[in-house]
């Protein structure tokens, strides 16, 4: 096999694994329970290299249409470790978030959800909890 080829091959490989992330990214299916909100933002969300054990939590409230209502707000994230690789965690959370909105919310979910303050946690997923208030 060429060198050429060879390298052509590897660029594949290498790149394949965030390629599939934009693909499933801004899927359109509706969205019926806040684990397929997590499961919708973790298709959209790239983890920073260095990263393995940190975590941050987000808040924020979604619309009927799946919009979000006012900008997320960090309430938690890992103490300790890198200032560096920690600020692009919190950014790798954030942009995740506007990535993926509008989500596709169905109109039963979004009855439940709207206006109500949801608990978003990226850790090792992405787990998304109904919050009982700011």
């Amino acid at each position: 096999m060429s060198q050429l080829r060879c390298l052509a091959l590897l660029g594949c490989l290498i790149v394949s694994p965030a390629l599939a992330a934009e693909e499933t990214c801004g899927k359109r299916e509706p969205i019926y329970s806040t684990r397929a909100i997590g499961e919708a933002l973790l298709a959209c969300w790239l983890r920073p290299h260095g990263a393995d054990d940190m975590g941050v939590t987000l808040r924020f409230a979604l619309r009927r249409d799946g919009t979000v209502i006012a900008s997320p707000r960090v309430t938690y994230r890992t103490p300790g470790g890198d200032r560096v690789v920690k600020e692009a965690f919190v950014s790798s959370a954030m942009e995740t978030v506007n990535k993926a909105v509008p989500l596709a919310i169905s109109p039963e979910l979004g009855e439940i959800i709207a206006g109500k303050p949801l608990t978003v946690v990226f850790s090792d997923g992405v787990d998304v909890r109904i919050s009982s208030g700011y």
